[in-house]
């Protein structure tokens, strides 16, 4: 991130408030412990459609995937995003940290 100056936002969207703080301590230990530096973290409560409308831009946006990727939605979000998408699913057996 040195290379292009850059700064990482890392957002999340939550279904209740009560799930906030919870979401944004996890953000949190995660850039710590991927010494991830000049980083923000964001939680959102309210719907992801919703926000996405005015979420900032960005120039690459990366989206987790449930077990069966979903196609129209990952179009959907290069239009929606107007960014380079990258799109990650964890199968459980790896670590990003290691």
């Amino acid at each position: 991130m040195r290379n292009w100056d850059a700064r990482m936002r890392l957002i999340t969207v939550v279904d209740r408030a009560e799930s906030a703080e919870d979401a944004r301590q996890f953000l949190q230990a995660l850039l710590a412990l991927g010494r991830i530096p000049r980083s923000t973290v964001e939680v959102v409560t309210e719907p992801f459609a919703n926000y996405l409308v005015h979420a900032p831009q960005a120039d690459v946006s990366i989206f987790g995937l449930g077990p069966r990727p979903d196609f129209a939605f990952m179009r959907r979000m290069v239009t929606e995003t107007r960014s380079t998408c990258l799109f990650a699913r964890d199968s459980g057996r790896e670590s990003a940290l290691a």
